[in-house]
């Protein structure tokens, strides 16, 4: 099951990432019969719970979790949105396989913050802890399963809060810069990939939300990526947190994407 799902509200203020998820999704359109939402919130609404347009989000979530619901699909992959959306297909499909699912975070950001200590109360910043069953009661009702964090490895994270460090550090999360060897033999053979496209060096690729000094180029992305979909039974998996500032990065977008045939 191939879903557009261009949830922006849990990156803050800005919309940026709605319009770009249009741009790739234009240009995917003729290959990919993408499922949709129908009752998608594009508004944002205001700060509750300590999370920022709190009411949007969950109205969207719910609209997702029934989708999926709907649908059964045995695979997920989703051109979104911001990192929150991760919530609804992880956790479902943890639950469709059994909970052996095996999540590959490709990121520059850990996610894993509480709406507590969340220094930018935005959303994104907070769907990890929700999969480890933690976080908002609400948005926790909508996930299908919870994930063990043993169940989850970092891959170009460089970019983290202190109590994102004392989480990681005291359930010895694993954390990989770019080692392919390492990420493959980490994990069994069902796993989704999650990559948001902060992890790239801005130098290469501008069009993100929140821009991260360092992190893997273009090609060394493409490259891991279509290494682990030749290798893993890859259930799901996402392209998110995009703005398509310019033709190349929607272009890249695209040929990422593509690599979830």
């Amino acid at each position: 099951m191939y879903v557009y799902f261009p949830m922006w509200q849990g990156s803050g203020k800005d919309d940026s990432i709605y319009y770009g998820a249009n741009l790739a999704k234009e240009k995917l359109k003729d290959k990919y019969k993408f499922s949709e939402t129908g009752n998608f919130q594009k508004d944002g609404s205001k700060t509750n719970n300590d999370i920022q347009n709190y009411d949007s989000l969950l109205s969207n979530l719910t609209s997702f979790n029934n989708l999926i619901t709907e649908n059964n699909p045995s695979s997920v992959f989703t051109l979104g949105g911001d990192c929150g959306l991760e919530v609804i297909p992880i956790s479902y499909l943890n639950k469709k396989y059994g909970g052996n699912l095996s999540v590959i975070w490709i990121d520059a950001h850990a996610d894993l913050n509480p709406p507590e200590s969340s220094p930018s109360k935005t959303f994104h910043g907070m769907p990890v802890r929700v999969l480890f069953g933690e976080g908002d009661s609400a948005i926790k009702e909508l996930a299908f399963s919870k994930l063990s964090p043993s169940d989850l490895v970092y891959v170009g994270l460089r970019d983290t809060d202190p109590p994102e460090d004392e989480h990681i550090k005291g359930n010895s999360i694993k954390i990989i810069d770019d080692d392919i060897k390492e990420i493959l033999s980490t994990f069994g053979d069902i796993v989704y990939v999650h990559i948001d496209l902060d992890v790239v060096n801005p130098k290469e690729f501008e069009s993100v939300m929140v821009p991260t000094r360092g992190g893997l180029g273009k090609d060394q992305l493409y490259s891991m990526v279509k290494t682990i979909t030749s290798n893993k039974n890859v259930v799901g998996g996402s392209v998110v947190e995009f703005t398509g500032k310019n033709e190349s990065d929607v272009d890249y977008v695209v040929k990422l994407f593509s690599l979830f045939s």
